[in-house]
């Protein structure tokens, strides 16, 4: 499976002006399960 690295999805999202507030990474509670997300918090800053 291809996914971007958290790094690259910063990247990303400043580039195109929103705040990276933060990162929270879900693992699949499974202990033989690969699955995991990250949800990023992001917001465009007032102007």
């Amino acid at each position: 499976m291809w996914v971007l690295t958290p790094d690259l999805w910063e990247s990303l999202l400043t580039r195109h002006g929103l705040e990276v507030r933060g990162v929270i990474a879900l693992d699949a509670p499974e202990g033989n399960s690969r699955a995991s997300y990250r949800l990023f918090e992001a917001r465009r800053p007032d102007n």
